[in-house]
């Protein structure tokens, strides 16, 4: 879809002139249109001043084909001349100096030379001659050839072949004066077609025919991980481009989506010396729909075959080297983009522009550095992104090619489709704007050039999938071309196809600044009726302004490589337009009642620049007061919380009363919570419209306001589930809440470094420390699991270490149980056990034992959660132990757990130890649990032997302890006959286990008295090794069959 754009002018001004016997034409700047008559003779015109050619210089022969390049300042031309034998030969001349004075006055002849093979004399270098250049092109005939206008290289194509020609400056050796080269690139490139238009930026290169589009990146000398890896280029392998002597006559395949022959591939291993097992082989495959071409647009409709249908190879040949002019060098070729129309359409392309997008720099102009890498000009690293439209009859394609680190370029994607009225024959491209001639006249759009260009992640850019507009239409009959300078739109017209005569139409556009107000004057009677419409027109304002300000589709020359274009330079007020299209952009999206819409509103106040307390005035002078109240409620609390923080000196006290006064109790708790310098502001009507409120954020909120001993927390109810998580979530979100900072104290002594702030527990911490304690326990360890780099489980227990030897009474309990909960929820999770070689592990850990020693001794379960589900699985014999009364106790058996879990090191067992002899001689079970497997067996043995059997399988785990055990019972069961059966039982268990054998020494096995368990021993094993026969049988078997 199309919008349509009334009241907006895409064209200032209009004259009109005519031209006899013209052949071709192209513009230079400043605002200069080049017309190549049939006479040999290239007429220039000032579009600017008087209509009249200005001035005229000579060419060799009739110019077909002409393009001027800024950078050198050079007119490049095609040429055709008829030989003797009657056929046409296309020459690629270069002319230099076109418009110095001795050019303009016809006093300086002009002087031909061979590009890198002749010299010029000492007489030639400098001064105002006309010098023309004639390259080297070694084609039989010349089909297509562009520049580019940074790097002044250009490009030749002669049907399938491209050849390439570096811009150099050179130093006579006489004169010491520099003058123009070209250098012929030693590898020509075979296309998978014949392009008949080309483009080239920087070291990209857009090859067109009428079927295919090609758009690739010539590196010289590196190889990137993308010329591996693309799977949607025609790259070349590693190896294939190494060296000239791997390949006849010096030529490389360059590989494209193609089968993989991995016989072949093993073979080139082999032969290359690389003999290891393992290697790494790159699959072609299919990439994700993000890089797909063909992503925005319907793929019924889609007039491009699918991408992996797609191959176009590129092979690269170098040319010889016994040459002065040539050298040694390694190319590799990354595909970009490919595009094929489908087969049995009637259409075809017809338009295509590569153009790249460089940084607005304020710093001084750059000047050109010929030390840089071939086809990479100085202007590289503002480089920050490039467009490729393309053109079938009826559509137009945007591509864009993002940057990454100033290096990278990614693969195109599409980012705007453009429906013209009628079939289209020639396209302009601005910054941000479409010119197309069609069947029927001029058509102007807005498109997405600019909006996938990211300049900083703080930034934000409207959605490049607003629908594009149509700001202008005027009919033109007869066009037979389209061009474009700094200031005008050239439309050539003729009455008839081979006409002699042609009319230029010169369009004056608007600037930049004209088309913002102009946008900005329609978009505001939209702003009421229709707000999607107001947004949509102000962002399509704001990236023109943007554009304007920000990027350049040249580069910033200096006066020595092009002194016919001086340096445009950004005029303070476009800058003031652009902050203001980022204000109106922040209101809109600030006021709407779509909560996504608030966080892109903050970024567009503060790329305009504008304070908070400026942002409100301008907010208040804008808006209908009234709309304000009923609109600013949420957008501009959520503002005013982003930015509060950061500057809370800069907002006023009154201002912010009466807008937060607006908001709904639950928005203006939050906003309280998340900004405490708005708590330092607050009034009592702010207070007592929270007073009394059941939401967790709005009795946080006055807490925060008012000391009232935790009664607004007690109007919480425990029991309910959704309202714990509710509190939960919100002292997560705001856990900076919970704590205070104080100064441990200060030296007197005026050499001695003040001591560091400690942190400790706020108020607000406190009150939820006795009102709410197992909530605030949950949030600490979130908080902990969440953001270990910002606060981890030492830092809390350092908190609470500082907090709890100052506090005595029910507030020093209500932090144990606090601190207790806090361990359980860290340590304690369910199929995850803790580091217990971290030290401050390890501390966590014998503060908890010491927690529950505490309440063992005590006898209270008073505040204390009953065990989790996973504490509850505990050994079995536990329970046929001897009761005992602190047996029942929740933290006995918590601490039970934990010492079954085997995670507290030999200094707390032992102070544990201690603790239960001197506290707790009666209770069996922590003392059979704290001490080692050795010494609990004789716990075990000597006051409960009837649980032998059910400790010794659960408990011991190695084959030395079993057979420690074994010892220790024959000893015994010749005493007692107790421990006889005790033996006989513990043979029988470890038999039918199959793990006697390995357990009794080898002196004994042998005896009758074990005879019997043996035999049953070897059985079990001998069964087991059956069945894990036949299931290695099974498994194979199933592994073989073709099911």
């Amino acid at each position: 879809m199309v919008r349509v754009l009334n009241g907006v002018h895409n064209i200032e001004s209009q004259t009109i002139q005519t031209c006899e016997d013209p052949v071709a034409v192209t513009t230079a700047p400043p605002e200069r249109l080049l017309i190549a008559l049939n006479h040999h003779v290239v007429e220039v015109r000032d579009l600017s001043m008087n209509p009249e050619p200005t001035f005229s210089f000579p060419t060799v022969d009739q110019a077909c084909f002409l393009t001027h390049c800024i950078t050198g300042n050079y007119v490049a031309t095609l040429e055709v001349k008829v030989s003797r034998e009657g056929r046409e030969i296309v020459y690629t001349r270069v002319y230099a100096n076109w418009d110095q004075p001795g050019v303009l006055d016809g006093s300086q002849p002009m002087r031909a030379r061979i590009a890198g093979r002749v010299t010029p004399s000492s007489s030639q270098t400098g001064g105002d001659s006309l010098e023309m250049i004639e390259l080297p092109v070694r084609f039989p005939t010349t089909t297509a050839i562009a520049c580019c206008q940074a790097t002044g290289n250009l490009i030749v194509a002669s049907t399938k072949t491209i050849c390439l020609f570096q811009l150099v400056s050179r130093l006579h050796d006489i004169s010491r004066l520099r003058f123009l080269d070209f250098e012929l690139w030693p590898v020509t490139l075979e296309l998978s077609f014949a392009p008949t238009k080309l483009a080239m930026v920087e070291n990209i290169v857009a090859a067109m025919d009428g079927e295919s589009l090609h758009v690739f990146k010539i590196n010289k000398g590196v190889s990137h991980r993308s010329d591996q890896s693309s799977t949607y280029s025609g790259s070349p392998l590693p190896h294939s481009s190494a060296s000239g002597s791997e390949k006849r006559s010096g030529e490389y395949s360059v590989t494209s989506r193609s089968p993989v022959d991995l016989d072949r591939l093993s073979d080139q291993i082999q032969l290359n010396g690389y003999n290891d097992n393992q290697y790494v082989t790159h699959l072609p495959g299919i990439r994700m729909n993000v890089h797909d071409p063909n992503r925005k647009t319907d793929v019924k409709s889609s007039p491009f075959r699918p991408p992996y249908m797609v191959s176009m190879g590129i092979a690269i040949k170098e040319m010889p080297t016994n040459e002065p002019w040539a050298e040694q060098m390694t190319t590799m070729v990354e595909s970009l983009l490919q595009l094929e129309l489908e087969p049995g359409n009637d259409y075809s392309f017809n338009n295509l522009i590569l153009r790249p997008l460089y940084l607005e720099s304020s710093s001084e102009v750059l000047q050109q550095d010929w030390s840089c890498p071939r086809l990479r000009s100085s202007f590289y690293d503002h480089l920050m992104g490039l467009n490729c439209l393309v053109c079938t009859e009826q559509e137009g394609y945007l591509y864009h090619f993002s940057i990454n680190n100033f290096d990278t370029v990614n693969l195109g994607e599409c980012v705007c489709v453009i429906n013209f009225t009628s079939p289209v024959r020639y396209v302009c491209l601005e910054a941000g704007i479409l010119h197309a001639i069609t069947m029927t006249g001029l058509e102007t759009y807005t498109i997405r050039s600019t909006h996938a260009v990211q300049f900083d992640e703080n930034q934000v850019t409207p959605p490049v999938e607003d629908t594009v507009c149509l700001m202008g239409f005027r009919p033109f009959m007869g066009v037979i071309g389209l061009l474009l300078t700094e200031e005008y739109l050239i439309i050539l017209a003729a009455s008839e196809t081979k006409s002699v005569n042609w009319t230029i139409y010169s369009l004056k556009l608007p600037t930049a600044q004209q088309l913002y107000h102009e946008m900005v004057t329609t978009a505001l009677g939209f702003k009421k009726s229709m707000p999607p419409t107001y947004r949509h027109l102000l962002s399509e304002a704001h990236m023109l302004i943007k554009t304007a300000t920000h990027l350049r589709t040249t580069p910033a020359h200096d006066s020595t490589c092009s002194p016919s274009r001086p340096s445009r330079s950004v005029q303070p007020h476009e800058k003031e337009l652009y902050k203001q299209s980022c204000a109106l952009l922040g209101q809109y999206h600030i006021l709407s009642e779509n909560e996504e819409d608030w966080e892109t509103g903050c970024k567009y106040i503060a790329m305009s620049g504008m304070l908070p307390e400026q942002f409100l005035k301008w907010l208040e002078a804008s808006e209908n007061q009234a709309d304000l109240e009923s609109k600013a409620k949420l957008g501009v609390a959520y503002y005013l919380t982003k930015c509060l923080n950061q500057w809370p000196e800069r907002l006023p006290k009154s201002t912010l009363a009466t807008l937060i006064e607006q908001l709904e109790p639950p928005h203006l708790a939050n906003l309280l919570l998340k900004s405490p310098v708005l708590v330092s502001c607050a009034t009592d009507n702010i207070r007592q419209r929270l007073v009394n409120r059941t939401e967790p954020e709005c009795c946080l909120a006055v807490e925060l306001l008012s000391e009232d001993g935790g009664a607004a927390l007690r109007l919480l109810p425990d029991d309910d589930d959704e309202c714990n998580k509710q509190l939960v979530n919100l002292l997560v979100k705001h856990y900076q809440l919970l704590f205070d900072t104080m100064r441990q104290g200060e030296s007197r002594e005026k050499n001695t470094r003040i001591r560091p702030l400690l942190v400790t527990f706020s108020e607000l911490a406190v009150l939820l420390m006795q009102e709410k304690p197992h909530q605030l326990a949950m949030a600490l360890a979130i908080v902990v699991n969440q953001n270990p780099d910002e606060m981890d489980v030492e830092h809390v227990i350092q908190v609470f270490l500082t907090y709890l030897p100052s506090r005595i009474g029910p507030v020093a309990t209500a932090a144990t149980v606090v601190l207790q909960s806090f361990l359980e929820e860290v340590l304690i999770v369910p199929g995850k056990k803790p580091n217990t070689l971290h030290p401050p592990v390890q501390d966590a850990l014998k503060i908890l034992m010491r927690s529950y020693l505490s309440d063992i001794r005590v006898s209270s379960d008073k505040g204390r959660d009953p065990p989790k589900i996973g504490i509850n699985k505990l050994p079995e014999f536990l329970n046929e132990l001897p009761s005992h009364p602190t047996e029942k106790n929740f933290s006995t058996v918590k601490l039970q757990w934990l010492l079954y879990q085997d995670w507290l090191d030999t200094k707390s067992l032992s102070e544990l130890n201690q603790f239960v002899y001197d506290f707790l001689p009666n209770c069996l079970s922590l003392q059979i649990l704290a001490q080692p497997q050795e010494n609990a067996i004789q716990l075990v043995l000597d006051h409960c032997p009837s649980v032998l059997v059910t400790y010794a399988k659960e408990m011991i785990k190695s084959d030395n302890d079993w057979t420690a055990l074994l010892k220790e019972l024959k000893t015994r069961a010749e005493k007692s006959s107790v421990y006889n059966n005790l033996f006989r039982d513990v043979l029988t268990y470890l038999s039918e286990k199959g793990k006697l054998c390995s357990i009794l020494p080898s002196e004994v096995a042998g005896e009758e008295e074990y005879s019997e368990y043996v035999l049953t021993c070897q059985q079990v094993r001998h069964a087991d090794h059956i069945r894990c026969m036949i299931m290695a049988t099974g498994e194979h078997l199933l592994a073989t069959l073709n099911l």
